[in-house]
């Protein structure tokens, strides 16, 4: 099969309609890919806003390379516009004691984005919007189907068609069992996870709450507290606009009906509670929430029977959020996507569906296996023993200097040639030794 790798969208229609189910950062990408692409696209999303709840989110180089191409870097231009403006990233014993202070010019920054998770969310709705795609939002899809020459969903009554259906609706995903048929138990061994967004006039006429705010002056901090099973982080965004913070403990601790009680509780007896109690007892009741963290390997089966239907993101593969890789590979899955939709055609789209599976299969889990690494680095700190007991390397070539674009016109066949033949083969994007 010839392949052109230029890598240049192209606007003709391919004739492919792709229906999209979830509109987090995986189901947005998948959305704007397939339409730069060429494809028609449907997009039903249950909630009525594209707003989450969440604390930053960070996008690194190899999801930047996909984000780059969308409105002529407009959509760059904004994640510059509202990402965090920080100086220096601090670490800190439970003591409060600088252990810890890296320079970080966000303007510099090699390809990474580090902003408000909702606001990401918004930035990429509205692009989307601005391209004129049907969009249905607070909208429940009912039911999934397949035939060899059809895929779509039922809203209602209605049963909707198209070539294929994307499900990209989380973790927990509803059209998950109905795509793969795989049994996708999630055990609760990962820990758990706090996390506060809320704005800065909180805290900001509270004399023992606002020293953040004053340690911020006139950019963004980013602060991280670490102790034996545990880690705070505390700081500010949009030039100090608002205030997150978020707690991973190792356990599934029984969340109290507040979580903000629960933290409070967990860092009782860390000295430098006398500092973070006062700011994390302003959060507002609805701007917390505690999530329970799940990892687990891929799903074996991405894709339907029939192949028409596949899931992406979380929903295939869950990160825990120490990888720091969730959203990133959600736009890596989108990517891959639309771009094997464009090189098989309307004439095989479960080739392309499978060769997507196939391509992105083998690096997944090998940032999940990062993920737990990165988790039990951050949850065994010993202070009294050198610190961290295993330094993992922060920005490792074979993760953010990926090109999942480049790489599907490389491996293509070879993707291809797997799906068809059965042929066992090893993929790019993953650590070499």
């Amino acid at each position: 099969m010839a392949i052109d790798g230029s890598g240049a969208a192209t606007s003709d229609p391919s004739g492919i309609t792709v229906i999209i189910v979830g509109l987090g950062p995986t189901g947005l990408a998948a959305a704007i890919e397939c339409h730069r692409r060429g494809h028609k696209v449907i997009c039903f999303e249950k909630n009525p806003k594209s707003y989450r709840l969440g604390d930053l989110i960070s996008v690194t180089g190899n999801a930047v390379r996909v984000l780059q191409e969308w409105g002529n870097g407009s959509v760059i231009k904004e994640l510059q516009a509202f990402q965090c403006n920080l100086d220096t990233l601090e670490v800190y014993d439970e003591t409060g004691d600088l252990k810890l202070s890296a320079p970080y010019n966000a303007t510099q920054a090699k390809d990474q984005y580090m902003m408000r998770r909702s606001r990401l969310l918004d930035i990429f709705l509205q692009h989307l919007k601005s391209l004129g795609v049907e969009i249905h939002l607070g909208i429940q899809v009912a039911d999934y189907w397949e035939t060899e020459s059809s895929a779509g969903v039922t809203v209602g009554d209605e049963k909707i068609a198209g070539d294929c259906v994307v499900v990209a609706d989380g973790v927990h995903s509803k059209g998950r069992p109905q795509v793969s048929g795989e049994p996708f138990a999630l055990q609760a061994t990962d820990g758990i996870a706090f996390r506060a967004f809320f704005h800065a006039g909180e805290i900001s006429q509270d004399p023992e709450a606002s020293w953040l705010l004053r340690d911020a002056g006139e950019k963004d901090c980013f602060k991280t507290f670490y102790g034996k099973g545990l880690v705070m982080m505390v700081g500010t965004a949009e030039n100090h606009e608002y205030v997150f913070w978020s707690c991973g403990h190792k356990d599934n601790v029984m969340a109290h009906p507040s979580s903000v009680a629960t933290v409070l509780h967990l860092i009782r007896d860390w000295p430098v509670s006398k500092r973070l109690a006062p700011l994390i007892s302003k959060t507002p009741g609805d701007n917390c929430l505690n999530q329970t963290l799940y990892t687990r390997p891929p799903l074996k089966n991405w894709v339907s029977s029939n192949g028409r239907m596949i899931v992406l993101g979380d929903a295939a593969h869950p990160f825990l959020p120490h990888a720091g890789q969730g959203a990133n590979q959600g736009i890596e899955d989108a990517a891959v996507l639309a771009l094997c939709l464009q090189i098989t055609s309307k004439d095989d789209v479960p080739l392309a569906l499978r060769v997507t599976e196939k391509l992105r299969y083998q690096r997944v889990a090998a940032i999940q296996q990062r993920g737990v690494e990165a988790r039990d680095q951050s949850l065994n700190v010993d202070w009294g023993n050198g610190g961290f007991s295993k330094k993992l390397t922060l920005y490792p070539a074979w993760l953010h200097d990926h090109d999942c674009i480049q790489q599907v016109y490389e491996e293509f066949d070879k993707a291809a040639d797997a799906v068809t033949k059965g042929h066992k083969h090893t993929f790019g994007g993953i650590p070499v030794g």
